[in-house]
């Protein structure tokens, strides 16, 4: 896995994030739209903590195989998806609080 792969999953992070933001800024149409938001944030979640899993068993590979520069890049790799699974999991949790709201 080289810097091109590296520098990719940081470019899809950003774009996430920025899809995210803007679906945060949008009206919420309604309960149902909050529950499917916070069924997709819980997806999104789980993926990155698969991500994030992988990663650590690669870097114990690499670890392995002395490897060192490797095993540390997918060591950071494997920080950054377990951020970004911890903030799906706070907007999960932000969804369920408006969805709550809109079922008053």
């Amino acid at each position: 896995m080289g810097w091109k792969t590296f520098l990719l999953i940081c470019a899809a992070f950003a774009i996430l994030l920025v899809a995210v933001r803007a679906e945060q800024r949008a009206e919420p149409k309604s309960y149902q739209w909050a529950m499917q938001m916070v069924e997709y944030c819980e997806e999104l979640a789980d993926s990155f903590e698969r991500l994030e899993s992988y990663h650590k068993s690669v870097a114990k590979q690499c670890r392995q195989a002395r490897q060192k520069r490797l095993a540390e890049l997918h060591e950071r790799l494997a920080d950054e998806h377990d951020r970004v699974a911890d903030r799906l999991n706070e907007l999960q949790e932000a969804y369920e609080r408006l969805a709550k709201e809109l079922r008053r």
